[in-house]
């Protein structure tokens, strides 16, 4: 019988050494790329909310305004009770003539958060080709708690085709008192 005996080789161990290292390598390598890809993926939901909202938007910014405003609305009187009328002055340019209703809200500073309170009809300006000075004038409700408020409304237009709902700026704040 003979007995086949080898002998050790370090070159040999080397190139095991070497392919056990090539391969760690690689797993290491294909498991990082995997991570940084998966953690790319776990963020398209919150893209893709974010595109949403935007494209939610569109609407209200593909329809042309009925109506353009410069700066924010002054008010004439910085406190006002409640039940009052509040004139608030915009500088405005109306770009087309149809009946509209201004939904009249308030936004409460202390709250942060928009305040419904009614709907009127508006004063129907004629179509202008510059800018001008326009009081309006702003029933206050007798419900609306005491606080710090910025008239902010939003004017619909009637049967104007392809304008659309149109928010002018906020207004100054103006606190409201019992």
């Amino acid at each position: 019988m003979t007995e086949e005996r080898r002998g050790f080789s370090v070159q040999e161990l080397l190139k095991l050494v070497g392919l056990i290292g090539t391969v760690v390598a690689m797993l290491f390598g294909g498991m990082t790329w995997a991570f940084l890809k998966w953690s790319e993926w776990r963020e398209v939901p919150s893209r893709l909310l974010a595109v949403e909202t935007r494209l939610a938007a569109l609407p209200d910014k593909l329809s042309p305004n009925i109506l353009d405003f410069k700066g924010i609305g002054l008010v004439t009187q910085k406190q006002i009770h409640r039940g009052g009328t509040l004139t608030v002055v915009y500088v405005v340019r109306r770009s087309i003539d149809c009946e509209t209703t201004v939904r009249v809200q308030f936004f409460d500073h202390d709250k942060n958060l928009t305040v419904y309170a009614y709907d009127m009809p508006a004063v129907r300006a004629p179509v202008s080709s510059g800018f001008s000075s326009f009081a309006a004038r702003v029933r206050i409700p007798s419900d609306l708690p005491p606080g710090t408020y910025s008239y902010w409304p939003v004017i619909i237009p009637s049967a104007c085709g392809v304008y659309g709902p149109t928010t002018p700026p906020m207004s100054q704040a103006f606190e409201v008192a019992l």
